[in-house]
């Protein structure tokens, strides 16, 4: 109990260490300042922490850090495609300048707001170029009702005007980001007389696809269940893995999901105390079981990576489907008929650096994980503390 206790106060500071961090990812951008004076340099992506409030700027990796607010830039671009810009906005009826990223600019505008705080915030601002009129209109999740799916979709309709085309549009498709855009494109393209009216849209990106192969060691410290004996067996084997690995931010790879697999062997031995009644008693240890352990292990998890930081400290928390391949060398009490092969759930954590290599990473890691289930009458107890060492790379 006390070290399942510790693994878990382990994972706790660990998780607090990565996520509530300052993570910035540096990329490259530009500020336009007040005077209109466009600056390029390197602006930090936060995946949306506080990015409505200020700008992370320096010139160069090796320069000072500089912060700007809403009052001090009018907005502040990656060369990626994301693009924020300074202006005036109600949120909870109060008026204030924030950084909102701008999806689209036309004659019809089209900005969104997300602010990550105590009382989060989300909403769509249609701008009109002509009037100045500012409207705004929620964002919908896959849990809004019907009725209030209606409400929203007859907001926008007003706003865009009660276009015919434009309303059956909104009326037979999801209310998505994508589709959103896609609304003001076509507005734009009736209400414009020349293509340039819409001055930008979003930059279209893909999700990354990494592959990781890795190998290593790892210590296995066994106990079975139907042994008496209170000591655990020890092994120390090669460890081999690979994992593909997906970034769902299609900005970041700060966030990866993984999915593994991976092969290693451990051995397990159990001594037994027998006494013997003669003439005497005596009490007499006997190796009753013992085998080898070959392991093939499933797992699916994610992975969070510190990114401001050169060598990427990493996090990766996750469950296994672990099948065991039993090779009996000994068996010696009735105890033991049932050991065989088994199948068992585990969960795991890794906590390592990934340090930049050529075009990838090399992931250096330090991994525990324990079974939770064992698939057979006894519950067998397997506890793994490894270090592993793999180079990841860009297939997508």
């Amino acid at each position: 109990m006390k070290q399942t206790i510790f693994i878990i106060l382990c994972i706790f500071l660990s998780i607090s260490n990565l996520v509530h961090a300052d993570n910035k990812e540096w990329k490259t951008g530009y500020i336009i300042t007040n005077k209109n004076d466009t600056i390029h340099g390197l602006l930090a992506y936060r995946n949306g922490v506080s990015d409505w409030e200020k700008c992370i700027y320096k010139k160069t990796e090796s320069d000072t850090i500089q912060f700007f607010t809403p009052s001090q830039i009018r907005e502040y671009s990656y060369s990626e495609g994301m693009r924020y810009e300074s202006i005036e906005l109600s949120v909870k009826s109060k008026k204030k300048l924030y950084f909102a990223e701008c999806l689209l600019k036309g004659q019809m505008s089209l900005y969104y707001l997300e602010i990550n705080s105590f009382e989060p915030f989300k909403s769509y601002y249609a701008v009109n170029l002509s009037t100045g009129l500012i409207r705004s209109f929620p964002p919908l999740d896959n849990e809004a009702s019907y009725l209030t799916n209606c409400r929203a979709k007859d907001r926008l309709k007003a706003i865009l005007g009660n276009n015919s085309t434009l309303d059956k549009e909104i009326t037979k498709r999801l209310f998505t980001k994508d589709n959103i855009i896609n609304y003001f494109k076509i507005f734009n393209d009736i209400n414009c007389s020349d293509n340039a009216c819409v001055t930008y849209k979003e930059t279209k990106k893909d999700r990354k696809v990494f592959l990781t192969p890795y190998t290593g060691c790892i210590t296995t410290l066994s106990k079975l269940d139907c042994s008496s004996s209170s000591s655990m067996s020890v092994s120390v084997s090669p460890l081999i893995g690979v994992k593909l690995q997906i970034n769902p931010n299609k900005n970041s790879d700060r966030v990866l999901l993984n999915i593994g697999l991976e092969a290693y062997t451990f051995s397990t031995t159990s001594l037994e105390d027998i006494a013997f009644i003669g003439d005497h008693k005596k009490v007499e240890s006997i190796k009753a079981f013992d085998n080898d352990s070959k392991v093939v292990s499933l797992g699916i998890g994610g992975e969070y990576r510190k990114m401001e930081q050169k060598l990427k400290p990493s996090l990766e928390i996750g469950m296994n489907y672990n099948q065991l391949f039993r090779k009996v060398k000994l068996k010696e009490l009735p105890q033991f008929k049932n050991q065989s092969n088994e199948r068992y759930l585990g969960i795991y954590f890794s906590y390592g650096i990934n340090i930049p290599c050529l075009k990838g990473e090399i992931p250096i890691k330090l991994i525990y994980s324990q079974n939770l289930l064992a698939q057979i009458e006894h519950y067998d107890s397997y506890m793994h503390l490894g270090l592993s060492v793999g180079y990841r790379f860009k297939i997508k």
